[in-house]
């Protein structure tokens, strides 16, 4: 497949991503799919399984067990039933089979294991003089321990002191957010190593469509759970939050967020300190606050701000964590 083959099939590609997203609980069979992305059938299949390395049914397969996965983790309130159904499976019994082919355990063992899903950074650091430069795989999955600044992001949760917030944290609220209409590029795996190459790039594309840069707010909407998503198949979708009436461009996919309750954290630190405010939230916030996250994406809110590579470069943006009274 050529590059100008590629970037035309992933636009069309990306027209399917966007609706099996939105009817993930629905019959989604192979007719329905490409005739979204206007191909025949037997093309449809050749061409996703190339582009997305999965084919069709078992991409399906796999986001839903992987929302599950996620709400069992979340609302410990719903049954395994209930989150069988609203996930695309017809019984409870195929359910169970299906996940427990996919995570290796049942869903009620899954659910019991939510204190290793939720690991947190400054446990990690005051445990490291009992075993000296171990670092628990789910920890460096979590909090990027091997990717881009990853001796930074070490460092900083060396000094993260228990329970103490951290610096980099200037603002922390619940919050009822509206809906964020926005363009955006679909970024998955390997991609998402660079996340300031992904803002040049919305930059650029603003600058070329001719949108005021100035007073505008970037976002990023995360939408897997990375405890649970392999790192390869992590979704995330970049971009600029836009009039509801601004016209399609042809490069973007639109996008509306879900209004509704989020935990709002201000960050005002450098890029790599972003693990230390998360590892902060996971470990302590959330312990010790009658709230917990829902299934919801989480987003981030990036105000206008000139982009500067240095590693002691200071950023502002918000990470919202969509939550729930308990």
């Amino acid at each position: 497949m050529n590059a100008p083959d590629r970037v035309h099939y992933q636009k069309r590609l990306q027209r399917v991503l966007g609706h099996i997203e939105a009817h993930l609980a629905e019959p989604l069979d192979l007719a329905r799919l490409a005739a979204v992305a206007h191909f025949s059938p037997f093309h449809f299949q050749r061409i996703f399984s190339a582009l997305m390395g999965e084919s069709p049914q078992d991409y399906i397969r796999r986001l839903r067990l992987e929302r599950a996965a996620n709400q069992l983790l979340v609302n410990k309130r719903r049954s395994v039933l209930d989150v069988a159904l609203c996930n695309g499976f017809e019984t409870q019994h195929g359910f169970a089979k299906a996940f427990r082919k996919h995570f290796g355990r049942s869903a009620t063992q899954w659910r019991s294991d939510r204190d290793v899903w939720h690991w947190n950074g400054y446990r990690w650091a005051w445990q490291e003089e009992r075993n000296p430069g171990q670092i628990p795989g789910n920890f460096r999955h979590m909090y990027q321990i091997d990717g881009p600044y990853a001796a930074e992001r070490i460092a900083a949760l060396r000094e993260l002191q228990q329970g103490e917030r951290p610096k980099c944290i200037v603002g922390l609220q619940i919050c009822q957010l509206p809906s964020y209409h926005a363009a955006v590029f679909r970024r998955m795996g390997h991609e998402l190593e660079q996340p300031l190459a992904h803002w040049r790039e919305v930059l650029d594309w603003a600058e070329l469509q001719g949108i005021p840069l100035a007073g505008g707010m970037g976002l990023c909407i995360c939408h897997d759970n990375i405890h649970i998503t392999p790192e390869r198949m992590l979704r995330l979708d970049t971009g600029m939050v836009l009039p509801a009436d601004y016209p399609p461009d042809g490069v973007t996919s639109r996008v509306d967020t879900e209004a509704g309750r989020y935990l709002v954290l201000q960050f005002h630190g450098r890029i790599f300190e972003e693990t230390v405010a998360l590892a902060w939230l996971w470990g302590h916030w959330f312990d010790a606050n009658p709230y917990e996250p829902d299934d919801r994406p989480a987003l981030y809110r990036v105000p206008y701000q000139p982009l500067d590579l240095a590693p002691d470069a200071r950023y502002r943006f918000d990470i919202c964590i969509p939550v729930r009274f308990l």
